[in-house]
């Protein structure tokens, strides 16, 4: 598996990991996700690609197969703070090691600053994955998807 620095050629890549991800975090929960437009649209990673965002990607075989993205805090936390707006890994590669390796890029990035993330609330893999990485919740809370809110961690 290769990490590498995300450019803006990346973005419908990006997006395509972001969308296949998130589906299935979502029908794990039993969360119907409407059709997305085929490709996934990759306007929004392109700009945050070539803007402030850090965005790590890991590869295999030169296929993206997952990302970590970083960036000045969107919804909250402490000054200084870094949030990771983004870790998704395609389902294929859940359980390998993809996404710790990710959030070891986001810590490297983060050093000694604090940082900061949304996770939806009943994205039961990943809640359980940034606690034991050593995350924890830090009371923020903000509308989420059906009915269940996206929760605020810090490290």
């Amino acid at each position: 598996m290769l990490i590498r620095a995300g450019v803006p050629d990346d973005a419908q890549a990006v997006a395509t990991v972001h969308d296949v991800a998130r589906r299935a975090y979502y029908a794990a929960a039993g969360v119907a996700v409407p059709p997305s437009p085929q490709p996934p649209d990759p306007a929004g990673w392109r700009r945050a690609l070539a803007a402030t965002a850090t965005i790590k990607l890991a590869e295999v075989d030169g296929v993206v197969i997952g990302l970590m993205c970083a960036d000045r805090p969107q919804h909250g936390g402490p000054a200084g703070a870094v949030e990771m707006v983004a870790l998704h890994v395609v389902p294929d590669h859940w359980g390998t090691g993809v996404a710790a390796r990710l959030h070891e890029e986001f810590l490297a990035l983060l050093g000694d600053r604090p940082g900061v993330l949304d996770v939806w609330a009943r994205n039961d893999r990943a809640v359980a994955f940034y606690l034991r990485h050593g995350w924890s919740f830090d009371g923020r809370e903000r509308a989420g998807v059906d009915g269940s809110p996206f929760l605020g961690m810090a490290r």
